[in-house]
């Protein structure tokens, strides 16, 4: 995406989309004994969750090295897997929202799968998990979002997943069978 251009809807959602993730997921997770590091619980929302943050550069995993442990993005231990000796953990740092922001414009427009997946697991975690009653709805009526959702919901009415519906948000159509 050169800088005159201007990043699809699409690559905006995803964005936000990140960001709202990395939040829930901190919200959600225990820290680890690595500072700054979240363990996925070794469930798979989370640790999906996780592994796509990864995958588009905003968020790091420990990894063990032959000289300690490094956290590393994904493009960096793509490059580094060819060293012998390292391994991937379980644990991750998810980093804040700007950076987030940045790393997924910077990827470019996202292949479709990775968008699906990205979108799943958005879903997953904000309707399903988190602190009691922090949950975005995910029914069919029209509902009044959490504050913490208003990026997320702007971005999801711009690629037509949800309307406005008075003072109100209403899924549409499009979002149906990822809900």
């Amino acid at each position: 995406m050169s800088e005159l251009t201007e990043p699809s809807a699409r690559l905006r959602l995803a964005a936000e989309l990140a960001i709202g993730l990395a939040r829930r997921l901190a919200m959600t997770l225990e820290p680890s004994d690595m500072p700054g590091y979240y363990w996925h619980y070794a469930q798979t929302p989370f640790e999906d969750g996780c592994y796509v943050l990864w995958e588009l550069g905003a968020a790091m995993t420990l990894v063990e090295t032959q000289s300690g442990f490094e956290g590393m993005t994904h493009p960096q231990y793509e490059l580094a897997k060819r060293r012998r000796g390292e391994e991937a953990f379980a644990v991750y740092s998810f980093f804040e929202a700007p950076k987030t922001r940045a790393s997924v414009l910077a990827y470019g427009e996202l292949p479709d799968a990775l968008f699906a997946r990205l979108l799943d697991v958005y879903l997953k975690t904000a309707c399903e998990y988190g602190p009691e009653g922090t949950q975005l709805y995910s029914g069919r009526e029209p509902f009044t979002p959490a504050l913490e959702f208003v990026q997320e919901i702007a971005a999801f009415i711009a690629c037509g997943y949800a309307e406005e519906c008075g003072n109100m948000i209403r899924w549409s159509d499009k979002i149906a069978s990822a809900i």
